[in-house]
């Protein structure tokens, strides 16, 4: 009984570590659940300005981002 215990939070933790592996990779889906809430934030990637419409959505582009270059947050609101 104690093995089949040991035996699973194992199996639970490789698959955790795996899932996190592929996230870290960029393997992101657009599935990470944000609300419909508009609170407005500024961001700034070099030259450009985004507005998201809340921090959770700014921070599932960065973990989802493909082009490399990560939004920098510049302020609650929207960019001017």
């Amino acid at each position: 009984m104690k093995q089949t215990v040991n035996l699973k939070f194992l199996l639970i933790a490789i698959l955790m570590t795996i899932s996190m592996t592929k996230l870290a990779e960029g393997q992101c889906t657009n599935n990470i659940p944000c609300t419909s809430e508009y609170n407005p934030v500024c961001a700034r990637q070099d030259t450009s300005y985004r507005t998201f419409s809340n921090r959770c959505v700014f921070n599932r582009e960065n973990l989802c981002a493909r082009t490399g270059a990560e939004w920098e947050f510049v302020r609650v609101g929207q960019c001017e």
